[in-house]
């Protein structure tokens, strides 16, 4: 990569949570947002992977990723979005809503930053977790 192209490079910010099975401890989910400051912050959920058990099978989702909205309004913010689940009916499937609660997020800041945060799904089910506020290099 030449010197030009890697200035061209910023650093913007990414939202990494992973949350984990109550009896255990052991990661369940993991998350990756690019986080894009224009009028509003608007994520954008690069990939969801499902661990399952000691041995970590990872069952990585595959895009287009819901769109997430996130509200600031209360204490913790929330990352809300709706996914479609597979289920027996006639259509296949039906769509739910899911959350992340944030708490103590500072998405203003460029330092990297763990806070607790805490999935609310049907789905997936309410797990406890953790997020990390990053700064990576990209376009």
């Amino acid at each position: 990569m030449s010197a030009q192209s890697e200035s061209d490079l910023e650093l913007k910010p990414q939202l990494y949570c992973v949350f984990f099975r109550y009896t255990k401890q052991q990661p369940r989910l993991e998350f990756l947002f690019n986080v894009d400051r224009e009028d509003r912050l608007r994520f954008r959920q690069l990939y969801l992977i499902e661990l399952d058990g000691p041995r970590r099978t990872v069952d990585a989702k595959e895009p287009p990723f819901p769109e997430w909205s996130f509200d600031a309004t209360g204490n913790p913010a929330r990352l809300n979005s709706e996914i479609t689940v597979f289920d027996n009916s006639a259509a296949g499937s039906h769509t739910q809503p899911i959350a992340i609660e944030l708490y103590d997020y500072q998405p203003e800041t460029a330092a990297r930053l763990d806070f607790e945060a805490g999935l609310k799904s049907a789905h997936y089910q309410p797990l406890p977790g953790q997020c990390t506020n990053i700064q990576v290099r990209r376009h």
